[in-house]
């Protein structure tokens, strides 16, 4: 195509150009009109007491904070901790009282001792259960030191009117101090008096009072005493060591059903193979004893299962536990 045709495209545009200035100018001259309308309109409402259209309301109020009211309790708490930390910057018992638990605590024994001693030398001035509470651990540092009868000596000395927390102190300090030195009786006598107070622990302890009975060769009360405390709270370890004294002592003492109630508890609570391969050993022997030979080699089997060690004696069972019969085992084997 030659020059003189033109461009199609552009011959379209060129009108719609000249009709949007036209359009454009148009829309000048309104805007101009609408903006003179509104200065007149504000001149007309203008003046010195012209309001303005909507009133400015005031500021809303701030909300009043709630203020902090500190408990009594709290203002007590506080002031009593100012209080004692005052006192113990200047109060030379109490600067002895914090030395000697720091000495016990790096295991200086010996002086942690001689300083407690010359805090309760000096503490006159000491309230009541504080006087008796450092008396009470320079008690348990005796016998950490090993003077027991030095220590049975301080305990008499305090008398029988404490506070409960220290008489439960008291009481387990002296059955320490009883089984160093032998006595059987008065130590059980204390843990009897600790079990029977009020105390959340009776039970740890009445399972130390029936370790202490078995260990004395006093099978019958030792027993009567681990039952006991499996009606308390134990720890796991403890109640498995509370079932498997039991568990001893009803074998012992010939009750071979309860014993092999107690064995079978041991078995499926505790998780260590020794446990239930000393189980599973006195439960044959029980049965293999009452003629129950198929429940004896049972039980012996699952035991030689439970501790490799043993596997090997598995075979030998009928020649070993069954001296009436060995040559019936003979022919077993």
């Amino acid at each position: 195509m030659g020059v003189g045709w033109g461009d199609p495209g552009i011959v379209v545009i060129l009108p719609v150009v000249a009709v949007a200035a036209r359009l454009d100018r148009y829309r000048l001259i309104a805007c101009t009109l609408l903006i003179g309308c509104a200065v007149a309109l504000l001149a007309a409402c203008g003046g010195d007491e012209a309001q303005p259209i909507a009133e400015e309301r005031p500021a809303a109020p701030e909300p009043a904070r709630p203020e902090t009211v500190e408990s009594p309790s709290d203002d007590a708490e506080e002031a009593q901790a100012v209080v004692t930390r005052a006192r113990t910057a200047t109060d030379p018992v109490q600067l002895l009282i914090a030395e000697a638990a720091a000495l016990e605590h790096n295991g200086y024994w010996e002086q942690a001792l001689s300083v407690r001693e010359s805090a309760i030398r000096g503490g006159d001035s000491l309230p009541t259960a504080e006087l008796i509470t450092l008396r009470l651990e320079r008690v348990h540092l005796l016998l950490k030191l090993g003077r027991a009868e030095v220590a049975r000596s301080a305990l008499s000395e305090l008398g029988d009117s404490l506070p409960a927390d220290s008489e439960r102190r008291r009481l387990l300090l002296t059955a320490q101090a009883s089984l160093m030195l032998d006595e059987t009786d008065a130590a059980v006598a204390a843990m009897t008096s600790y079990v029977n107070s009020d105390s959340p622990a009776w039970a740890v302890i009445a399972l130390e009072t029936a370790r202490t009975l078995q260990r004395a060769g006093r099978g019958a009360e030792a027993l009567e005493w681990a039952e006991r405390s499996l009606g308390g709270l134990l720890s796991f370890q403890d109640r498995l060591r509370a079932i498997h004294l039991a568990a001893t002592e009803l074998d012992i003492a010939g009750e071979v059903e309860r014993a092999l109630e107690r064995y079978d508890e041991l078995i499926r609570l505790s998780p260590w193979r020794d446990d239930q391969a000393a189980a599973l050993s006195r439960m044959a022997a029980l049965w293999r004893d009452g003629g129950d030979i198929e429940r004896a080699q049972e039980a012996w089997s699952t035991r030689s299962m439970t501790t490799p060690s043993s596997r090997r004696a598995r075979k030998r069972l009928p020649c070993c536990w069954l001296p009436a019969q060995r040559s019936t085992s003979s022919r077993l084997a």
